[in-house]
C-alpha cells in the first residue's frame, strides 16, 4: 500500500477551485479525486502553516508540540522538538520507505530537525516559508516576534538560496518553476523506489507544494506564461484601471498557480496508475492554511485570515481522501 499525502494549494480560497462548485478556474483532478472519495466537511486546519504541518506529522494539535505560536521564520531558534516521533518515523518502523518534496517549515537550526533526520530517506525542497517560485531564494521582511522587530525588507538582512536536496543546497534549479520542480522529484523518488525497492515495500510520499502560497513580498504571485494564457479570456481585465486592474491581473495568476498545482496531481496520479498502483493507494490532500489576504483569492461565503482562527480554515482544507480505494 502506497500512502502519498498532497499538501493542497496553501492559501487557496474556498471559492479558488472546481473541487467546490468554482468555474473560474477548473481544477479537474482535484475535482475528480474529490467525486471518487470523500470529503471531510468538518475538517480544521490551523490559520498558519507550521502549526497545521506539526499537527499533520505528529498527529499531536500544536499546543502539544510548542508549534502554535505562528509560522517559523528562517533566523528562529526553533522547531518541532526532536523527541516527538513524526509520521514517517513511526511508518519506517512498519516497513516504509518515505520521501518528501516540496516545503519543509518545521524547523532547521539544527541538523536534527532536518526532514531527513525526522523519518524521510529523501527530502528535495525548502525549509522556510515561501520561496521565490523561480529563483528559489527566500527573503524575509519586518516581522514582530514577541515584541522584537526583525528587520525591514528594504536592508534585505536574510535574504539567500532555499532549495535542498537531503542536507545539501541544489544550487542548479534557477528558471525552473517549483510546482513543477516538486512535482518531476516526487515522480524520480517514486520511479527509483520501483526500480530499487521489492514490490512488496510499501512506500510514503508527502509532496508539499509551495502554491499558492505567495512567494517573496516584492513578487508574491508567480506562475509562467503557459499557465496564464487560457485565463486572459476567462478572466476579463477590460475596463477596469487602477488597483482593480491590478487585482484583475493578479487573478490571472492566481489562476495559473492553481492550474500547475492540478497538473501536478494528475502527473502523480498517472505515473501511479502507469505502474499499478493507483488503485492501492490512499491519497489525502489538505491545505495548511486558511486563504492569502489578497483580493486576487476569493474565500466566500466564508471569512479567513492567517492570524485568524475563523471558518474559512475549516472549510478551505478540507481532506479528499480515496478511502473508497479500501
Amino acid at each position: 500500500m502506497s500512502l502519498p499525502l498532497g499538501d493542497f494549494p496553501a492559501r487557496a480560497g474556498f471559492d479558488d477551485t472546481s473541487l467546490h462548485g468554482s468555474t473560474q478556474i477548473p481544477t479537474p483532478t482535484l475535482a475528480s479525486l474529490a467525486k471518487e472519495g470523500v470529503l471531510l466537511m468538518n475538517y480544521y486546519v490551523m490559520p498558519v502553516c507550521t502549526p497545521t504541518r506539526s499537527a499533520i506529522h505528529t498527529g499531536r494539535h500544536p499546543i502539544h508540540t510548542g508549534m502554535q505560536g505562528g509560522a517559523l521564520l528562517g533566523q528562529q531558534k526553533l522547531g518541532l522538538p526532536v523527541g516527538i516521533v513524526t509520521l514517517p518515523e513511526q511508518l519506517k518502523k512498519l516497513g516504509y520507505m518515505c520521501y518528501a518534496a516540496g516545503k519543509w517549515h518545521l524547523g532547521f537550526y539544527t541538523r536534527e530537525m532536518l526532514p531527513t533526520r525526522r523519518g524521510y530517506d529523501r527530502f528535495f525542497g525548502f525549509l522556510t516559508g515561501k520561496e521565490d517560485y523561480f529563483d528559489h531564494v527566500d527573503a524575509e521582511g519586518k516581522t514582530v516576534i514577541n515584541g522584537t522587530t526583525y528587520a525591514d525588507m528594504t536592508t534585505a538582512p536574510y535574504v539567500g538560496l532555499d532549495l535542498y536536496d537531503n542536507e545539501e543546497p541544489a544550487r542548479n534549479y534557477t528558471g525552473i518553476y517549483n510546482t513543477e520542480l516538486f512535482t518531476q522529484k516526487a515522480l524520480a523518488m517514486l520511479h527509483d523506489h520501483h526500480a530499487s525497492q521489492p514490490a512488496s515495500r510499501p512506500w510514503f510520499l508527502y509532496l508539499a507544494f509551495n502554491a499558492v502560497h505567495s512567494a517573496n513580498y516584492e513578487q508574491p504571485l508567480q506562475a509562467p506564461a503557459r499557465y496564464i494564457q487560457p485565463f486572459l479570456k476567462t478572466i476579463v481585465c477590460d475596463g477596469l484601471a487602477g488597483a482593480r486592474l491590478q487585482q484583475c491581473k493578479d487573478r490571472r495568476v492566481f489562476a495559473g498557480m492553481l492550474s500547475a498545482v492540478d497538473e501536478g496531481v494528475r502527473n502523480l496520479t498517472h505515473a501511479l496508475a502507469a505502474v499499478g498502483q493507483l488503485e492501492s493507494s490512499l491519497l489525502i490532500v489538505t491545505t495548511d492554511k486558511c486563504a492569502v489576504s489578497l483580493p486576487s483569492v476569493f474565500r466566500l461565503p466564508f471569512r479567513c485570515h492567517p492570524s485568524q482562527p475563523t471558518n474559512g480554515g475549516k472549510e478551505e482544507g478540507r481532506f479528499c481522501q480515496l478511502a473508497d480505494r479500501f
